[in-house]
């Protein structure tokens, strides 16, 4: 693969989940896997740190899933299934969490499981992604579309990873991870479409730790998979960042 050429893959994902910020009780779910979970797997994949994950900033990604029903028309009928389960849940906030754990381990369990109780959750099921990836601004060497075809044709190419890999929590493993061509792709696709005006505001990069988490906007429209809908995933800008 050639630094210039757009790497397309088919990802599995058997359940998954992925919380809006405003949810607060009862755990519902995004209709589609967002950007930053879906960046944060790849990364993941080729074994790259947490802290280094700024490496490939500056990658542009498209994001699409096969429709559920494959002969939906409307689009409410071709979102991924969505279950719904009764589990063990931890509220805990991560300045709750960090002003506890300075008082000692002893201390710390007992107040994360004070914060645990049963509750709803809502679960997407049998999602088929598809993700279209192309260097843009990614400076490293190699880009991130380059690394992640190499790794699929030649696994030793991954230095250093462990564990299974997973799109968001740690329980919503990957069946499976491909590299395709294009005839692969079924004739309509949910695709998420960046918009100004666009219903939902999904995260493209998560950082609290600087302050530059980054969320765009987006719509989801059934349409066809060509051309597909591009942005950019990288960290919110600031004036700083400008001069």
């Amino acid at each position: 693969m050639s630094e210039s050429d757009t790497l397309l893959m088919r990802i599995e994902v058997p359940i998954c989940a992925f919380r809006p910020f405003a949810s607060r009780e009862y755990q519902n779910t995004y209709p589609v896997p967002t950007p930053a979970s879906i960046y944060g797997m790849l990364l993941s994949f080729l074994g790259v740190q947490r802290e280094n994950k700024s490496q490939h900033a500056g990658v542009q990604m498209a994001i699409a899933v096969t429709p559920s029903r494959g002969e939906a028309t409307a689009l409410g009928d071709a979102l991924p299934y969505r279950s719904n389960v009764f589990r063990k849940l931890r509220r805990v906030s991560q300045y709750g969490y960090n002003r506890v754990k300075q008082e000692g381990a002893a201390t710390l369990n007992q107040f994360v499981v004070a914060q645990r109780r049963p509750d709803y959750q809502d679960l997407l099921t049998d999602v088929v992604l598809w993700i279209w990836l192309t260097p843009g601004n990614d400076q490293s060497a190699p880009t991130l579309p380059v690394a992640l075809s190499s790794a699929l044709n030649d696994p030793s190419t991954i230095h250093y990873r462990h564990g299974g890999l997973s799109l968001g929590e740690s329980s919503y493993l990957v069946n499976r991870i491909n590299a395709v061509n294009s005839d692969r792709l079924p004739a309509k696709v949910v695709a998420l479409w960046p918009r100004k005006d666009g219903y939902y505001s999904l995260p493209v990069w998560t950082d609290h730790k600087n302050d530059h988490s980054h969320s765009l906007r987006f719509e989801l429209a059934l349409t066809s998979p060509d051309p597909p809908y591009w942005f950019t995933v990288g960290p919110r800008m600031t004036k700083t960042d400008d001069s």
